[in-house]
Protein backbone atom coordinates (compact mmCIF):
# COMPACT_ATOMS: atom_id res chain seq x y z
CA UNK A 1 0.00 0.00 0.00
CA UNK A 2 1.17 3.52 -0.72
CA UNK A 3 1.49 5.44 2.53
CA UNK A 4 1.39 8.73 0.63
CA UNK A 5 -1.63 8.27 -1.60
CA UNK A 6 -3.32 5.03 -0.58
CA UNK A 7 -3.66 1.66 -2.27
CA UNK A 8 -3.35 1.46 -6.05
CA UNK A 9 -6.49 0.06 -7.62
CA UNK A 10 -5.94 1.04 -11.26
CA UNK A 11 -3.33 0.84 -13.99
CA UNK A 12 -4.04 3.28 -16.84
CA UNK A 13 -2.62 2.66 -20.31
CA UNK A 14 -2.61 5.19 -23.15
CA UNK A 15 -3.30 3.55 -26.52
CA UNK A 16 -3.69 4.76 -30.08
CA UNK A 17 -6.04 1.98 -31.21
CA UNK A 18 -8.54 0.83 -28.60
CA UNK A 19 -9.73 -2.21 -30.58
CA UNK A 20 -6.18 -3.46 -31.15
CA UNK A 21 -5.29 -3.01 -27.47
CA UNK A 22 -8.38 -4.88 -26.29
CA UNK A 23 -7.79 -7.70 -28.75
CA UNK A 24 -4.19 -8.05 -27.57
CA UNK A 25 -5.08 -8.03 -23.86
CA UNK A 26 -8.01 -10.43 -24.12
CA UNK A 27 -6.12 -12.92 -26.29
CA UNK A 28 -2.68 -12.64 -24.69
CA UNK A 29 -3.48 -12.16 -21.01
CA UNK A 30 -7.10 -13.29 -20.74
CA UNK A 31 -8.13 -9.98 -19.16
CA UNK A 32 -11.72 -9.07 -19.90
CA UNK A 33 -14.41 -8.29 -20.64
CA UNK A 34 -13.74 -4.63 -21.42
CA UNK A 35 -16.49 -2.10 -20.88
CA UNK A 36 -16.17 0.82 -23.30
CA UNK A 37 -17.25 4.38 -22.63
CA UNK A 38 -17.07 5.75 -26.16
CA UNK A 39 -17.29 9.41 -25.17
CA UNK A 40 -16.20 10.93 -21.87
CA UNK A 41 -18.16 14.06 -20.98
CA UNK A 42 -16.16 16.59 -18.95
CA UNK A 43 -17.83 19.05 -16.59
CA UNK A 44 -14.55 20.87 -16.07
CA UNK A 45 -11.03 20.41 -17.40
CA UNK A 46 -7.68 21.97 -16.47
CA UNK A 47 -4.33 21.33 -18.09
CA UNK A 48 -1.06 22.57 -16.58
CA UNK A 49 -2.87 24.72 -14.02
CA UNK A 50 -5.17 26.58 -16.43
CA UNK A 51 -8.75 26.00 -17.56
CA UNK A 52 -8.65 24.34 -20.96
CA UNK A 53 -11.03 23.13 -23.61
CA UNK A 54 -11.89 19.54 -22.69
CA UNK A 55 -10.29 16.81 -24.72
CA UNK A 56 -12.26 14.13 -26.52
CA UNK A 57 -11.50 10.59 -25.46
CA UNK A 58 -12.85 7.13 -24.86
CA UNK A 59 -11.95 4.59 -22.20
CA UNK A 60 -12.29 0.88 -21.63
CA UNK A 61 -12.19 -0.89 -18.27
CA UNK A 62 -11.60 -4.52 -17.29
CA UNK A 63 -10.33 -6.15 -14.12
CA UNK A 64 -7.40 -8.43 -13.49
CA UNK A 65 -7.87 -9.62 -9.92
CA UNK A 66 -8.33 -6.47 -7.85
CA UNK A 67 -6.71 -4.15 -10.45
CA UNK A 68 -8.81 -2.05 -12.81
CA UNK A 69 -7.09 -2.03 -16.20
CA UNK A 70 -8.04 1.22 -17.92
CA UNK A 71 -7.33 1.89 -21.59
CA UNK A 72 -7.39 5.54 -22.67
CA UNK A 73 -7.64 6.65 -26.28
CA UNK A 74 -7.73 10.38 -26.96
CA UNK A 75 -9.68 11.13 -30.13
CA UNK A 76 -8.66 14.76 -30.69
CA UNK A 77 -5.38 16.69 -30.97
CA UNK A 78 -5.81 19.07 -28.02
CA UNK A 79 -2.95 19.17 -25.49
CA UNK A 80 -3.14 16.65 -22.66
CA UNK A 81 -1.02 14.32 -20.59
CA UNK A 82 -2.09 11.51 -22.91
CA UNK A 83 -0.80 13.28 -26.02
CA UNK A 84 2.45 14.08 -24.19
CA UNK A 85 2.84 10.44 -23.14
CA UNK A 86 2.30 9.18 -26.68
CA UNK A 87 4.81 11.71 -28.06
CA UNK A 88 7.55 11.01 -25.51
CA UNK A 89 7.04 7.38 -24.46
CA UNK A 90 4.59 5.85 -26.92
CA UNK A 91 1.76 3.58 -25.91
CA UNK A 92 1.82 2.01 -22.49
CA UNK A 93 1.36 2.47 -18.77
CA UNK A 94 0.72 6.16 -18.10
CA UNK A 95 -0.67 6.27 -14.56
CA UNK A 96 -1.65 4.37 -11.47
CA UNK A 97 -5.00 5.26 -9.94
CA UNK A 98 -5.90 5.86 -6.31
CA UNK A 99 -9.57 5.89 -5.30
CA UNK A 100 -10.43 8.52 -2.68
CA UNK A 101 -13.56 8.55 -0.53
CA UNK A 102 -12.53 12.01 0.74
CA UNK A 103 -11.42 13.47 -2.58
CA UNK A 104 -11.34 17.22 -1.84
CA UNK A 105 -9.48 16.77 1.47
CA UNK A 106 -7.02 14.31 -0.11
CA UNK A 107 -6.48 16.65 -3.07
CA UNK A 108 -5.72 19.58 -0.74
CA UNK A 109 -3.40 17.39 1.35
CA UNK A 110 -1.39 16.25 -1.68
CA UNK A 111 -1.09 19.78 -3.05
CA UNK A 112 0.05 21.02 0.39
CA UNK A 113 2.65 18.23 0.40
CA UNK A 114 4.12 19.64 -2.83
CA UNK A 115 2.53 17.40 -5.44
CA UNK A 116 1.74 19.45 -8.55
CA UNK A 117 -1.56 18.88 -10.40
CA UNK A 118 -0.94 18.64 -14.15
CA UNK A 119 -4.40 17.66 -15.41
CA UNK A 120 -7.61 17.79 -13.39
CA UNK A 121 -11.34 18.29 -13.53
CA UNK A 122 -14.54 16.34 -13.29
CA UNK A 123 -16.36 14.09 -15.72
CA UNK A 124 -19.56 12.15 -16.08
CA UNK A 125 -22.68 14.08 -15.19
CA UNK A 126 -23.56 16.40 -12.37
CA UNK A 127 -21.60 16.89 -10.19
CA UNK A 128 -19.36 14.27 -11.80
CA UNK A 129 -16.30 12.37 -10.66
CA UNK A 130 -13.33 14.50 -9.66
CA UNK A 131 -9.90 13.51 -10.92
CA UNK A 132 -6.41 14.92 -10.63
CA UNK A 133 -3.16 13.71 -12.16
CA UNK A 134 0.00 14.74 -10.38
CA UNK A 135 3.12 15.72 -12.33
CA UNK A 136 6.02 13.30 -12.22
CA UNK A 137 8.55 15.40 -14.16
CA UNK A 138 12.04 14.54 -13.01
CA UNK A 139 10.83 11.60 -10.95
CA UNK A 140 12.56 8.27 -11.06
CA UNK A 141 11.18 6.54 -14.15
CA UNK A 142 7.61 5.98 -13.40
CA UNK A 143 4.08 6.86 -14.04
CA UNK A 144 1.79 9.61 -12.90
CA UNK A 145 -0.56 9.15 -9.99
CA UNK A 146 -4.24 9.89 -10.56
CA UNK A 147 -6.46 10.68 -7.59
CA UNK A 148 -10.05 9.66 -8.41
CA UNK A 149 -13.17 10.59 -6.48
CA UNK A 150 -15.00 7.53 -5.16
CA UNK A 151 -18.55 8.56 -5.94
CA UNK A 152 -21.38 6.08 -5.53
CA UNK A 153 -21.74 5.81 -9.31
CA UNK A 154 -18.01 5.27 -9.88
CA UNK A 155 -17.72 2.62 -7.17
CA UNK A 156 -20.83 0.86 -8.48
CA UNK A 157 -19.45 0.80 -12.02
CA UNK A 158 -16.09 -0.57 -10.86
CA UNK A 159 -17.77 -3.31 -8.81
CA UNK A 160 -19.89 -4.25 -11.85
CA UNK A 161 -16.77 -4.53 -14.05
CA UNK A 162 -14.93 -6.53 -11.37
CA UNK A 163 -17.82 -8.99 -11.03
CA UNK A 164 -18.02 -9.39 -14.81
CA UNK A 165 -14.31 -10.24 -14.88
CA UNK A 166 -14.70 -12.87 -12.13
CA UNK A 167 -17.50 -14.57 -14.05
CA UNK A 168 -16.08 -14.07 -17.56
CA UNK A 169 -15.99 -17.12 -19.82
CA UNK A 170 -14.12 -15.43 -22.69
CA UNK A 171 -17.25 -14.55 -24.67
CA UNK A 172 -18.18 -11.01 -25.69
CA UNK A 173 -14.82 -9.40 -24.86
CA UNK A 174 -16.14 -5.90 -25.63
CA UNK A 175 -19.23 -4.48 -23.98
CA UNK A 176 -20.90 -1.10 -23.74
CA UNK A 177 -21.03 0.84 -20.54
Amino acid sequence: MSLTFGPIFQMGYVVRDMDRAIEHLTKTTGIGPFFINSKIIFNSFEFRGKPAEPIEMKTAHAYSGDIDVELICQTCDRPSIYQEHLATKGEGLQHVGILSSNYHADLARHIAAGHTPIQAGSAGGDPGVGFCYFDNAGAYPGTMVELIEATEGMVGFLEYVKKAARDWDGSRPVRGR
